[in-house]
């Protein structure tokens, strides 16, 4: 009996004390490894941060960067509007001939599906989103500044991939539909999954 006590004792102090720092770390590791091309550290790099993040979500700490858990439903309804997004670029590219990648290096596309839309939601949908939600908190018409605040994002998000013409309209496009996938689950995480099937896509067509 006392050695499930302090089992669980333990549990609670990784979770309280160490899981906060540790997710930290492997996140700015995470950013970091953008430079790094071989794909034997993204991945360990990758599974690491994935799975730090998936057991913050199920901390009180979680509601911070809105990254509570949502069902199994949700998750199949953001992988439905990542496949819609990335048809919409397959179109977009066909029509007007749009330059694309060319083979990109494992590294890259490993980064680019399995790190990038974690780091780049949890600050754009997560930390940024919800500022903003913050400062209006008081305003009568909750749903039109939230509205703003998607489309605001969204824009932002665009511009910091220093996208122009036709890409940053598509780019536009993405971030509104990643914010969707915020707004009406409440939460980051579908906007994560659209984001990395999106990318996997792309790179899986266009990057290979």
């Amino acid at each position: 009996m006392s050695e499930v006590v302090i089992s669980q004792s333990l549990g609670v102090e990784w979770r309280r004390k160490w899981l906060p720092i540790a997710w930290l770390a492997a996140w700015g590791l995470a950013v970091m490894s953008v430079a790094v091309p071989y794909w034997w550290v993204i991945v360990p790099l990758a599974i690491t941060f994935w799975e730090l993040t998936w057991q913050m979500s199920g901390t009180d700490k979680a509601r911070v960067l809105s990254l509570e858990r949502v069902n199994s439903r949700v998750i199949q309804w953001a992988t439905f509007a990542a496949i819609t997004l990335f048809a919409l670029f397959w179109v977009c590219v066909k029509k007007w001939t749009l330059p694309v990648y060319g083979k990109v290096p494992a590294g890259k596309v490993l980064w680019t599906v399995l790190i990038s839309p974690i780091t780049e939601e949890l600050f754009f949908r997560g930390l940024m989103y919800n500022g903003f939600l913050f400062v209006g908190r008081k305003l009568h018409s909750k749903r039109a500044f939230e509205t703003l605040v998607m489309l605001f994002v969204a824009s932002v998000f665009a511009v910091a991939h220093t996208r122009s013409g036709i890409y940053l309209a598509l780019t536009i496009v993405a971030g509104i539909v990643y914010g969707l996938c915020r707004w009406k689950s409440g939460s980051v995480i579908p906007a994560i999954v659209c984001h990395a099937v999106f990318n996997g896509l792309v790179m899986w067509t266009f990057g290979t």
